[in-house]
């Protein structure tokens, strides 16, 4: 079940929704997430969160990923759940190939899910065994 929203952040590449326990990104048409748009997730989540949470990237078909954020961006030890929500094929396989080089050795649990709702989800079970 989606927790209630605590506070919602809006940028030109996007926007970002703090709930309870976790954060969902939603970026806008055209902008990548890149080490600028982790870090300011990283900023927002260090802001909100001093025990476990998880994040929530929602795609959209006009955004995309520079993976190389992963090896530039230091990322919060209490993040243990990590879902992109795969709207999309060519999103899905992306996301998997993202998966198998880059996120590998992280510290965080990792899933492509189907729909917002299933993303939700799986983080907050994630979240009630971190």
């Amino acid at each position: 079940m989606a927790e209630s929203v605590i506070k919602k952040y809006q940028f030109e590449f996007g926007m970002f929704t703090v709930h309870q326990t976790y954060m969902v990104g939603q970026l806008a048409a055209g902008a990548t997430f890149d080490h600028a748009v982790a870090q300011t997730a990283v900023d927002i989540a260090l802001r909100h969160f001093s025990g476990p949470f998880g994040y929530i990237g929602n795609t959209n078909k006009a955004a995309s990923v520079d993976p190389l954020f992963i090896k530039h961006t230091a990322l919060p030890d209490n993040l243990k759940a990590v879902a992109v929500v795969a709207h999309r094929d060519v999103t899905r396989a992306s996301m998997t190939l993202i998966k198998a080089v880059f996120l590998r050795d992280v510290h965080f649990q990792f899933k492509i899910a189907n729909s917002l709702d299933e993303a939700v989800a799986w983080v907050q079970q994630v979240l009630s065994n971190a």
